[in-house]
């Protein structure tokens, strides 16, 4: 670990003062969540992996028909080919882009060989920092993939003397049936939320790539363009919901409710021992 990860470094990060440029690690469930959640950052790191852990297209191809393409194999094409065209726009073609092409919104279902497979990649790349989701029922991928980081840094801190630092950029979640972007839940462990007012340039720069996203076009309205939120990564208790009442996710037929999320998420902690 070098001197990135010491202090505060999300202060740092967010201020932009003697920053000293790591090896970072972003694990998202779809193509423009990484640049949703920290577009603005990613010049900031001297070497940049990105983790797709899906391919962005459902298998219902209800969802591929309504975005515009014949099928699920041509929606998840275009994701990718958007994904390209926004790290080009932003000249971030040297980094490097892993993906373990899981199906969209089926994340929750492949818990244990999702966190499998984050173990190699932890493994193989050594991040100074991880960024991922936070737990929060907008998206059960995002719990998963929440799910699956924290799961892979346990089982490997058993090898390790310290577990990877891991963070989380805000992304969205439901409030009385309403979406929320950019404001975290709050938590018990560590409150405390970082906020990036982004420089002009930086927000040319995501405006551009999120220019890229063409599909995904009236989604990505939602979200503010100018500052970027993060937090410390609390120790989630996965068998509790994240907050109270009805989650965002459980307003869409998606075919996965709390109740089932958790179950497998139980099932899986019993599978890979840990908890």
């Amino acid at each position: 670990m070098n001197g990135c990860v010491t202090g505060s470094f999300l202060s740092r990060l967010c201020r932009s003062a003697d920053f000293t440029p790591c090896r970072a690690l972003f694990v998202t469930a779809h193509p423009d969540d990484e640049v949703i959640g920290a577009g603005g950052q990613f010049r900031k790191f001297d070497e940049l992996t990105i983790v797709h852990v899906t391919d962005g297209s459902p298998g219902n191809p209800v969802f591929a028909r309504s975005a515009g393409f014949a099928s699920a194999q041509e929606y998840a094409k275009a994701r990718l080919d958007e994904y390209t065209k926004a790290l080009l726009s932003a000249g971030l073609d040297r980094a490097i882009t892993r993906r373990l092409a899981f199906t969209d919104q089926e994340v929750s279902t492949h818990l244990e060989e999702c966190a499998s497979a984050l173990v190699g990649i932890l493994s193989e790349v050594k991040p100074d920092v991880v960024f991922t989701h936070a737990y929060e029922g907008g998206h059960p991928d995002h719990d998963g993939v929440s799910f699956a980081v924290q799961s892979a840094n346990m089982l490997l801190s058993k090898k390790r003397k310290k577990p990877y630092p891991v963070y989380e950029f805000a992304s969205y979640h439901g409030r009385d049936g309403m979406m929320v972007t950019y404001r975290f839940i709050p938590n018990a462990h560590d409150g405390r939320v970082w906020t990036a007012h982004l420089t002009s340039g930086q927000v040319e720069v995501k405006r551009r790539m999120i220019a890229c996203y063409i599909s995904q076009k009236e989604m990505l309205q939602a979200f503010p363009v100018k500052l970027e939120r993060f937090r410390k990564a609390p120790r989630y208790d996965y068998l509790n919901p994240p907050h109270q009442g009805r989650l965002f996710y459980e307003c869409f037929d998606r075919g996965m409710s709390g109740d089932r999320w958790r179950s497998l998420a139980s099932k899986a902690l019993h599978n890979m021992e840990i908890g």
